[in-house]
């Protein structure tokens, strides 16, 4: 075959391949692809020099949206260094430089009214400036940009979308125009190092996510105007503080859930619900006051704050939800408002440091495990309005050695006193028709297994359930019609009758006599050791020797003195004499609670015009005052007021209970 057929032959060829193959949409000139890029009826073309790495789009009109694997330089997006963007551009479509890894900068012209959905997700961009005439940032439109470092997004535009700049770990700070709306769910979500976000006046929404896992993020301003907080919108960040605008009335769900830096909070005046987890987990929290406009605490909202040291609830809550205060093992009180008839489970469960708490006259119910873990509690009164204790209440209250439970009481439910090993008996009254197996009187043993309490004593109404419980479960049963006033001096109406009737109830004392309690009769230093230490469940001392020249080992109070002593409740007034008859004024008896509980700090000033700061009882009178023992009269302490009988056994009542704590 001669070279002209050759020729011939190989062109048809060619021809016939070329008429079998796609049609190709990239157009190769050397190191240059180009092609179409415009949205329907917008004349955009590109083109890519894969030896420089310049990504040029020209033309006028609005990109086409893609998914990513069908852009169409997405084979080369990882080489792509540098994009042209034409002036007439007026949308930046969906995707399209989607893990342009290689990409740190990019000029957007100032007719970009629109940047689609992951426009820049994953590229390497370490700046970018935000046209002012912005109306739409999609969502997801610079997510994964670990690079860049700041952003000012313009107030053209009604939101943030989702996800906007989700993990980029690199920016630092923010600033949101006045006129953006609202700032989309997960929209600077893991942003770890930003640190300063400046919020605009007209933001009225703020979604699930928005801020949550940015931990630099130690403050931020929040408008007037905002309304409305998803879920998890601040959780795990680096909150100090935080201040509510009156706007918000809910606080979403886990919105600031392990702060663990978060020491202050300031709800609006019109806060009326914290959801669930809400603050969970913020172990710095040390104070937090409710508005009373507040209506629902959710479940878990302050679980594991243990800094949290009070609250004061308020008179209208409906609503204190399952496991709301579990684990907050700095509260010592708490009082609960009268609005609530039922205490959900788990409610204050492993409060360890609590000592008082003070039970509405409303309250019906307390659930599963409510105060269960509650080591700090030593006496208990419940109210009469109670009818159920469930299922393992109190259960781990290791150092509780009274209860005295109420007349219309139905119920104990299985495990509520259970590992209460101070606890050596109890009182059930006839209105009580079901106690569940090993509520009172066990302990938990090896494998699972529980074992009776020696010499537990139950006291009730013969055939009554007291006596069936006693009798199942081979405990002393001792007969007995309940606890009633003996004494002719004391009467319901009197400020100190609770305080008398529990100091009985609990062998803390008895009446001078059978029928008089002589309230108004004063008490000496050794009536007051022996008060106290026998409320204490009569501890032994180790030791038996009395250093007092005045009170021997032979002296009806010796035992509780040297307790006492031992314990650095009180000393002598010198070092051979403790003067047990000397009468004990005010500011003793609240001096040796102050001494009991370590001599604690205190976070008021101090209220008393008559105390002053060389006074040896200053910080007792001043702790007693804001833990509500005692109050004074017309803002002076009276340091030296004679303490009478009444006054000893309601301090004693006060202090162990939480009931009935002055106001």
């Amino acid at each position: 075959m001669n070279t002209k057929k050759r020729l011939a032959a190989l062109v048809l060829c060619l021809a016939l391949i070329c008429s079998v193959l796609p049609r190709m949409t990239l157009t190769a000139y050397a190191a240059a692809l180009s092609g179409e890029c415009g949205a329907e009826g917008d004349n955009l073309t590109w083109t890519l020099n894969t030896d420089t790495g310049l990504l040029t789009i020209s033309g006028s009109g609005a990109m086409a949206d893609y998914e990513p694997e069908s852009l169409p330089w997405y084979e080369y997006r990882e080489s792509i260094s540098a994009v042209e963007l034409p002036s007439g551009l007026t949308r930046i479509g969906n995707s399209a430089f989607f893990e342009c890894a290689a990409l740190t900068s990019v000029s957007i012209p100032a007719g970009v009214t629109s940047i689609g959905f992951d426009a820049f997700n994953g590229s390497g961009l370490t700046a970018v400036e935000l046209p002012t005439g912005l109306t739409v940032l999609d969502d997801g439109a610079f997510c994964g940009c670990t690079g860049l470092t700041s952003v000012t997004i313009p107030g053209g535009i009604e939101g943030v979308g989702w996800s906007a700049f989700q993990d980029c770990t690199g920016l630092t700070s923010v600033s949101i125009q006045n006129g953006v709306e609202y700032v989309g769910g997960s929209a600077f979500l893991g942003c770890t190092g930003l640190s300063s976000v400046t919020l605009p006046g007209s933001l009225t929404s703020v979604g699930e996510y928005a801020f949550a896992d940015c931990t630099a993020l130690t403050g931020i301003t929040l408008p007037e105007s905002l309304e409305n907080l998803g879920e998890y919108v601040f959780a795990n960040s680096g909150l100090t503080g935080i201040t509510l605008p009156d706007g918000v009335e809910v606080i979403g769900n886990y919105d600031f859930s392990g702060c663990t830096h978060l020491t202050s909070v300031n709800l609006s005046g019109n806060t009326k619900t914290i959801g669930e987890s809400a603050f969970a987990g913020c172990t710095g929290l040390t104070g937090i006051s409710f508005p009373q406009s507040l209506t629902h605490i959710e479940p878990a909202a302050f679980s594991g704050c243990s800094a949290l040291t009070a609250v004061s609830f308020p008179a209208d809550l409906a609503k204190l939800g399952r496991e709301s205060f579990r684990d907050c093992t700095g509260l010592t009180s708490i009082t609960v408002p009268a609005s609530l008839t039922d205490l959900e489970d788990y409610v204050f469960a492993g409060c360890t440091g609590l000592t008082g708490i003070n039970l509405p006259g409303s309250l019906k119910t307390i659930g599963e495990y409510t105060f269960s873990g509650c080591t700090g509690l030593t006496a208990l009164v419940l109210p009469k309005s109670l009818e159920l204790i469930d299922r393992s209440a109190f259960e781990g209250c290791t150092g509780l050695i009274s209860v005295t439970f109420p007349e219309n009481l139905v119920s104990i439910g299985w495990y509520a006193f259970l590992d209460c090993p101070a606890l050596s008996s109890v009182t059930i009254p006839a209105s009580v028709i079901m106690v569940g197996g090993y509520s009172l009187g066990y302990l938990s043993g090896a494998d699972n297994l529980t074992v009776k309490m020696d010499d537990f004593v139950i006291y009730g109404t013969v055939g009554t359930a007291a006596q069936t419980y006693a009798e199942e479960n081979s405990f002393p049963f001792n007969p007995s019609s309940g606890i009633t006033n003996p004494f002719v001096d004391v009467n319901e109406s009197d400020f100190f009758f609770n305080a008398v009737m529990w100091a009985v109830a609990n062998d803390v004392t008895g009446g001078v006599d059978d029928t008089h309690f002589a309230p108004e009769r004063t008490v000496m230093r050794a009536d007051a050791m022996v008060f106290f230490w026998a409320a204490k469940g009569r501890p032994h001392a180790s030791s038996t020797e009395s250093p007092f020249k005045d009170v021997k080992s032979t002296h009806w109070a010796a035992d509780a003195v040297m307790w006492a002593v031992e314990n650095k409740i009180t000393g002598g007034t010198s070092a051979d004499r403790f003067s047990p008859s000397q009468t004990c004024s005010r500011s003793e008896i609240l001096q040796f609670l102050y001494a009991s509980v370590g001599k604690p700090g205190y976070s008021i000033e101090n209220p008393y015009s008559d105390v002053y700061d060389n006074h040896w009882y200053r910080d007792g009178a001043i702790w007693a005052y804001e833990n509500r023992l005692e109050r004074g009269e017309n803002g002076q302490f009276n340091a030296k007021t004679p303490c009478t009988r009444a006054y000893v056994v309601t301090y004693l009542y006060r202090f162990f209970t939480g009931n009935d704590l002055v106001e």
